[in-house]
């Protein structure tokens, strides 16, 4: 296994699920926002 091409793969698929998260955030938080 390379380690480099490891975490590299890691990193990247936390920045995805991050920026799915905001992502939900801004949604859920835009959402708040239109029912008050």
């Amino acid at each position: 296994i390379d380690i480099s091409r490891a975490i590299a793969a890691n990193t990247s698929a936390a920045t995805m699920a991050d920026g799915l998260s905001q992502r939900e955030l801004a949604e859920i938080s835009h959402r708040r926002g239109a029912a008050e």
